[in-house]
């Protein structure tokens, strides 16, 4: 399926390149745009069947690597912040307690 999106891309390229002049090349570009957003959307169909590994699959090892680091990343950027929003209330609390007793 890439392989025939991006022949139909350099095919699209070939023919917007030179001066169109005739209903003909007019006529083959539309057909080449029209093949272009077909193939585009038979490729999105494929892609949403794929389970989420399969799809991983399609990036090249480096990516996947830099997806599971900046994944890992968050998870414990959330961790931490999950951490310190209950250290962030504590805090509230005991400033609201003192507070209270300067009051009185």
């Amino acid at each position: 399926m890439f392989s025939n999106l991006e022949a139909e891309v350099k095919n699209f390229g070939s023919l917007t390149s030179k001066e169109l002049t005739t209903a003909g090349d007019f006529s083959a570009v539309e057909k080449s745009g029209k093949k272009i957003l077909d193939l585009y959307r038979k490729l999105g169909v494929e892609i949403d069947s794929l389970s989420d590994t399969d799809k991983m699959k399609l990036f090249p090892p480096n990516t996947i690597a830099n997806i599971n680091k900046i994944t890992n990343a968050m998870k414990q950027f959330n961790s931490a912040t999950d951490k310190n929003k209950g250290a962030i209330a504590k805090a509230k609390e005991n400033v609201a307690e003192y507070t209270a007793k300067l009051e009185t």
